[in-house]
């Protein structure tokens, strides 16, 4: 039986985790180590899906457009912009997810 490269991809070494960890700081854990890493329970929590869906998105660095959408808006979220403003980093925009997203 052979695994697909994608199965086997660490979540927090790809670049959707980096890009997710530079816009939702407030779902980030130990943000000002040299590894911070995304808290996925709380990260699923509010986007109402499951640990599963989250780690899927990781594992393969894609997104369908309408949860690239949800991604954004908790990204431009009251609570989010704030500390986004206060590390001095702008809110992303969905063409920000756009190398993520397929069709």
């Amino acid at each position: 039986m052979t695994t697909e490269t994608s199965d086997t991809t660490n979540w927090a070494t790809g670049a959707l985790h980096a890009a997710l960890v530079i816009v939702l700081p407030t779902f980030v854990k130990e943000p000002f180590s040299s590894a911070p890493r995304l808290n996925i329970p709380e990260l699923k929590d509010a986007l109402g899906r499951s640990h599963e869906t989250v780690y899927k998105w990781l594992r393969t660095n894609r997104l369908n457009p309408r949860n690239a959408q949800r991604l954004v808006d908790l990204a431009n979220s009251e609570t989010n912009l704030a500390v986004l403003r206060k590390l001095g980093r702008k809110p992303p925009k969905i063409e920000d997810f756009a190398r993520f997203v397929f069709a």
